[in-house]
């Protein structure tokens, strides 16, 4: 059993597109799956209220996602004539970063016991200043807004002076 996760930078990307399918995996008998996880904001979201919160703080959703999934296939390998003990995660860019990641994660322990990293990379560490910034143009904003979202995280001119395209 082979567990793919997809590239694209965090931000764009599905385990569904052509390049990432499986199908010449699964041509040789080999059974994978592929997951989808949240992208962007909604995978990697910080924000000042969120520390506010009581409990545990696990704001990295794309991750948790990755995890959900290892986890259905640890629940229902079975089901496809896979060994529970016999899985292998793999992924390309971002996926690999990923994999990575998920290496490091004790909430992931035991759900794979093989990795692939394709192209990985790391990610620069944002100190929480930088990442309440980004995440505080999402407060109080909502689809009625669309100037407040398309202008989010953008300064106000370009470095070229010039308006941006519209």
């Amino acid at each position: 059993m082979m567990v793919w996760l997809h590239g694209g930078g965090f931000t764009i990307g599905a385990g569904s597109l052509p390049p990432y399918d499986g199908k010449a995996l699964a041509s040789r008998d080999v059974v994978v799956v592929t997951v989808n996880y949240r992208l962007g904001h909604l995978g990697f979201f910080a924000h000042p209220a969120l520390e506010e919160e009581a409990g545990e703080r696990l704001y990295n959703f794309a991750l948790l996602d990755q995890i959900a999934a290892l986890q259905w296939v640890q629940e229902n390998i079975h089901a496809f004539g896979g060994d529970a003990a016999n899985v292998t995660l793999f992924g390309e860019s971002a996926g690999a970063r990923s994999v990575l990641s998920l290496m490091a994660s004790p909430k992931a322990k035991g759900l794979f016991h093989k990795a692939i990293i394709q192209s990985g990379y790391t990610l620069p560490d944002l100190p929480r200043e930088k990442r309440w910034k980004k995440g505080a143009c999402w407060r109080n904003t909502s689809p009625y807004r669309k100037p407040a979202l398309r202008n989010c995280g953008r300064s106000r001119r370009r470095p070229s002076g010039r308006s941006p395209r519209r």
